[in-house]
């Protein structure tokens, strides 16, 4: 499995779901997009620290009465990709993220059997040339 392949449609998702979600609070669809996007083209390894870092703000932002919700939309974005690849990635030589929860696993488990099931470009070249010599 490419892990950017995967993160591309885990993050393609949650940003349409955002814009559903939070449509009339832009705070949150702001902290929500911007979550999302940072986990685009990170490792694992950087999204564990996006997640730490994401949830220590918001916690910080909460704990001097300001205004979290950009913060929490931020965190609550990133955990959910960090849930998703932790199960995707569960059994393999590096640790998950975080535990996986049962939607993590649903989620993972959709977006895996998607993209296993659409051949590669490079198969279906390889596929068509055959057939046509």
């Amino acid at each position: 499995m490419r892990v950017d392949v995967f993160l591309d449609r885990i993050v393609d998702d949650g940003i349409r779901a955002a814009r559903r979600e939070y449509a009339a609070r832009p705070d949150e669809l702001r902290g929500a997009v911007g979550g999302f996007a940072a986990c685009r083209r990170s490792t694992p390894a950087e999204i564990a620290e996006l997640l730490a870092s994401a949830r220590r703000i918001a916690r910080e932002a909460s704990a001097q009465g300001q205004v979290a919700s950009f913060w929490e939309a931020r965190f609550r974005a990133i955990f959910w990709v960090a849930d998703c690849l932790s199960a995707a990635i569960e059994g393999a030589p590096a640790p998950p993220i975080v535990p996986p929860t049962a939607r993590g696993y649903v989620k993972a488990a959709e977006v895996l059997s998607g993209l296993l099931s659409r051949p590669s470009r490079r198969l279906a070249r390889a596929s068509q040339e055959a057939t046509v010599t």
